[in-house]
């Protein structure tokens, strides 16, 4: 009969000795704090630089990537594929990405953009932006994201930019949309918090706090302003 402990996570199998079942030991990877890095790097600007984003991934693929989610077999790391992991028996296991789009909605016949302030992230103003559901465009997932979250419907949508996000295993896909709804036009998901159209004027005088340095939201907010 298998003996469990109880706790705060529920029922955990134990073993003769009364210490619970572990799946797999450690494999070396420590999470830092933002503290950490950012006295590693110098600057949060650092953090975009191509070889770290890279270097992000490669440690979050080789920490996430323990077990098959088919087979329920170990897994090692591929040899020769940088990222990409391997059963006993050969089968190769690549790595999760999870597309995100983010973009500029312009306010048709103005050279106004419309920016938002995350519940999440009040202390600035960004581009709307939102994971890709399954058997989603890009450009689909960008209409339905501006109208989840500020309620504008949108025409001329195009692809502009990406950007690798490893933080979150993400990366991040840059568009530009037209609107003609100045207001809302349908209620909110309440993820944003205000929404704002900011003119070119606007955007350059420093007025409003925007994204991080070398994120692909203050990239395509600049290429706006130019």
């Amino acid at each position: 009969m298998s003996t469990w402990l109880v706790g705060p996570l529920g029922e955990l199998p134990i073993d003769s000795k009364g210490q619970p079942v572990a799946l797999d030991e450690g494999n070396g990877i420590r999470r830092a704090s933002s503290e950490e890095v950012l006295a590693v790097t110098g600057s949060a600007a650092r953090c975009f630089d191509p070889q770290s984003l890279k270097i992000v991934a490669l440690l979050n693929a080789q920490e996430q990537q323990r077990f098959h989610p088919g087979s329920g077999q170990r897994l090692s790391a591929h040899p020769d594929k940088p990222g990409v992991a391997r059963s006993a028996d050969g089968q190769l296991y690549f790595p999760r990405i999870d597309p995100a789009v983010i973009g500029r909605v312009q306010l048709a016949g103005t050279d106004k953009i419309l920016l938002g302030r995350n519940a999440q992230r009040s202390s600035y103003f960004s581009l709307i932006a939102g994971y890709v559901d399954l058997g989603e465009t890009f450009e689909a997932a960008f209409t339905r994201e501006v109208m989840e979250e500020a309620g504008r419907r949108i025409q001329q949508v195009q692809y502009l930019c990406s950007q690798p996000w490893p933080f979150s295993s993400s990366i991040m896909v840059g568009m530009h949309a037209v609107t003609h709804d100045e207001h809302p036009v349908a209620s909110t998901d309440g993820e944003l918090i205000e929404t704002r159209w900011c003119s070119k004027k606007t955007l350059r005088s420093g007025e409003i706090a925007l994204p991080a340095k070398g994120s692909i939201a203050l990239r395509l907010i600049q290429e706006w302003c130019q």
